[in-house]
């Protein structure tokens, strides 16, 4: 089953205040992101990276490609992308990053998909 990888960066000091934003996010794409893995980045004092693998449904490349920015666009209305999904052997993934995003507290946000 393809997954979908989860990472970010939170401007918070607390990690109670990290996982109200998680939540909030995670409201906004349905995705429970509640195990995500909090860690302090370094170097910046109140900012907090985030990191969650999910399983995914989509099992095709050209599904997810469309799926997961529509997933995401009450939180994010433009995408940066190296470019579509490469599909080598029957396996195949892309990534799509923001660092403008409408969600208080979430400075940038990183979804990798691939297929397993």
């Amino acid at each position: 089953m393809p997954e979908v990888l989860v990472s970010g960066y939170l401007h918070t000091r607390s990690e109670g205040a990290a996982r109200r934003i998680l939540d909030r996010l995670g409201r906004a794409c349905g995705l429970d992101l509640r195990a995500a893995r909090l860690t302090p980045r370094p170097g910046q004092p109140g900012e907090v990276g985030f990191l969650l693998t999910v399983p995914w449904a989509e099992t095709t490349a050209r599904d997810a490609w469309f799926v997961l920015p529509a997933r995401f666009a009450s939180v994010v209305g433009r995408w940066s992308t190296p470019g579509p999904p490469v599909e080598t052997d029957g396996r195949w993934d892309f990534a799509l990053t923001s660092e403008r995003t409408s969600l208080p507290g979430l400075i940038c946000l990183t979804v990798e998909a691939r297929s397993t």
